[in-house]
């Protein structure tokens, strides 16, 4: 079929410009020749088209009062890698408070290719400030150059699920995101969930029964065997149970009835042996090593996590304990407790810097030798 009079289709190849291997040259930067100028003049790229002062941060309506730009540093990390589309040319400076990044941050602190790219983007969009706000959408098309589509949940088709489905299989980009709330109940419907925020869609399942769903007449003479803390507003529940083996029925719940809301469920378990009372020789054999990784910092998790070390390891039991320390609002205090619960029960060693990997040593990330005390 002709495309009507008026627009002109066209499949751009390898050779065209404005390919994904021929990009145009935005705001007519040409990398390898402003690469070549710093190799030649032996410096550092300055970008003088967005540049590092607070022109290209921008003015944001609502910024925080402890936030005083006139006190930015733009700083360098060790290199830059960045690429995409449009051949956006832009120097190494991040903008810094308190030798924090000031906007997008990696969990690893020696990690900067995301801060890179957002400045990229920040310089496309004209600042950063242009970067707050806006819709998934366009910035899903702004990345990958593809379609898109979008649904509002009280105007969905009803086979919404089913196209979800389909482009979890197909590996498609999806994103959601929150409403504004006006009033408590609003709010207490989004069940932690932040009003006004963007949210990567990584999974879409269904969990159902082999009946397909269980009546409420199946929890009315049931006792739960085993069940949570009553924990409001919490993004994460953990819990260390001792059952009999048999089969059980995992429910999780909302808040107040009648209420629907999405969960992750993550199970981890263990073949009991030789079952006779509360002593920890009842999960023999003790593995010989434990690897734990960033988990000191959930609150409701503390408690749980050492006594399921308590449960899990022997006198000959090897724990690797890895996490990156965080200086920033309650962690502190949860660092504190439970280390002070850990030391009851286990003898810690840290393994010094010159023992770890030279490319992920950092003074942030502590890496802990432990093993049972022998009481």
């Amino acid at each position: 079929m002709l495309p009507h009079d008026g627009f002109h289709h066209h499949n751009p190849n390898e050779d065209d410009v404005n390919s994904p291997s021929n990009p145009l040259n935005f705001l007519d930067q040409d990398y390898q020749e402003l690469h070549q100028n710093c190799l030649t003049e032996n410096k550092l790229y300055n970008d003088e088209l967005f540049p590092p002062d607070n022109s290209s941060i921008g003015l944001f309506d609502d910024l925080p009062d402890e936030v005083d730009l006139s006190q930015v540093v733009w700083k360098r990390p060790s290199f830059w890698r960045f690429g995409k589309w449009i051949d956006v040319v832009i120097d190494d400076q991040l903008p810094t408070l308190d030798d924090e990044l000031l906007f997008v941050c990696s969990k690893t602190s020696n990690e900067f290719w995301p801060a890179l790219l957002e400045k990229a983007y920040a310089k496309v969009c004209g600042s950063y400030a242009d970067l707050n706000a806006g819709f998934i959408s366009e910035a899903l098309m702004d990345f990958t150059g593809g379609t898109h589509m979008y649904y509002a949940l009280n105007t969905a088709p009803d086979n919404l699920w089913k196209i979800m489905e389909c482009a979890f299989k197909s590996k498609t980009l999806m994103g959601c995101g929150s409403h504004t709330v006006t009033t408590p109940e609003e709010k207490e419907l989004l069940h932690g969930i932040v009003e006004e925020h963007a949210y990567t869609v990584t999974g879409v399942y269904e969990m159902r029964s082999q009946s397909g769903r269980f009546s409420s007449e199946f929890f009315i003479d049931r006792e739960p065997v085993a069940q949570t803390d009553e924990l409001d507003w919490c993004r994460e529940v953990m819990k260390f149970f001792r059952l009999e083996p048999g089969e059980y029925l995992i429910v999780p719940c909302t808040k107040n009835p009648g209420e629907t809301a999405s969960f992750v469920l993550s199970i981890f378990s263990k073949n009991e042996t030789h079952f006779e009372g509360g002593n920890v020789d009842d999960f023999l054999p003790h593995p010989h090593y434990i690897l734990m990784a960033d988990c000191i910092y959930y609150e409701q998790s503390v408690e749980p996590l050492v006594e399921t070390l308590k449960l899990l390891a022997g006198p000959e039991t090897c724990i690797i304990c890895c996490y990156e320390q965080r200086t920033v609002g309650v962690n502190p205090e949860i660092e504190k407790r439970f280390f002070e619960l850990l030391l009851k029960e286990f003898q810690s060693e840290e393994i010094p810097s010159e023992k770890q990997d030279p490319e992920f040593n950092s003074p942030d990330i502590h890496i802990l030798h432990l093993r049972r005390r022998l009481h």
